[in-house]
């Protein structure tokens, strides 16, 4: 009981200092922010080129099952090697909190190509409308994909970013007029297309968050335990030094 009382006045004045943004998932304190970006750098980018791995593999295999879909593949397919490549080749620079963030920006800037192309190709008629069961497949990629950003701490705006993409390209087509086009993504057409987009982005959104909010959280409170031992242990050495020399002047 003495060891939690004497530790809890210390996180009391902590948690007045530091805090998570929840909506921008970041630190109010840079020096923990850059610590765990330092920390985890490595871990998101294994994370990253797993899921980047499956998706490729997903868009390989799925003509063979159904050749339809092969305008598809033949978006995302590419886009997966690209950045699988360019995520490895920035994983060697010096400087890893570089590489991290300019792997993040390149991910977001492809996905955004991937949607426009993939909406060019619905609207042009170039693909034709997939079954319900595979469009709830291909939704559940964007689950997947917002859920990895915030496990690999991508800043707030390329989410936002990503979010709006993924939604527009399903959202926007299908409703009539010159621009949407009669021709939905799914058989089901809309508003089918844009409940699930919103729904699938929606959930993946909610779910990360929760995930970052525990692993910040819990990096947080070892940080400043560290930090406040580091503290403790350099006035301990101040006051053995001091007494050290009280001790020889004394003599």
């Amino acid at each position: 009981m003495a060891v939690m009382e004497a530790r809890l006045p210390f996180f009391e004045a902590q948690r007045s200092e530091v805090h998570i943004e929840r909506l921008t998932m970041r630190y109010t304190d840079d020096d923990i922010e850059a610590e765990l970006r330092s920390r985890t750098h490595a871990d998101a980018y294994w994370l990253q080129q797993s899921a980047l791995a499956l998706f490729l593999a997903q868009h390989l295999a799925t003509p063979l099952a159904w050749p339809t879909l092969l305008p598809i593949s033949l978006i995302w397919a590419p886009i997966c090697v690209v950045q699988l490549l360019s995520r490895h080749s920035l994983s060697k620079l010096s400087d890893p909190a570089l590489g991290y963030r300019l792997g993040a920006e390149r991910m977001v800037a492809l996905l955004v190509c991937g949607c426009v192309a993939q909406w060019l190709e619905v609207w042009t008629g170039s693909l034709e409308p997939v079954p319900r069961s595979l469009a709830i497949f291909y939704y559940s990629h964007f689950f997947l994909i917002f859920i990895m950003f915030h496990l690999t701490h991508t800043a707030f705006r390329l989410r936002v970013v990503g979010h709006a993409a993924g939604i527009l390209a399903f959202s926007t087509l299908g409703w009539g007029g010159p621009l949407s086009g009669s021709r939905s993504f799914s058989e089901r057409g809309q508003p089918f297309d844009s409940t699930l987009i919103l729904l699938f982005n929606t959930a993946g959104a909610l779910i990360g968050n929760f995930a970052e909010l525990i692993v910040r959280r819990a990096f947080m409170a070892t940080f400043l335990e560290k930090k406040r031992a580091a503290s403790l242990l350099a006035k301990l050495e101040q006051v053995t030094a001091g007494k050290e020399a009280g001790g020889g002047a004394l003599r």
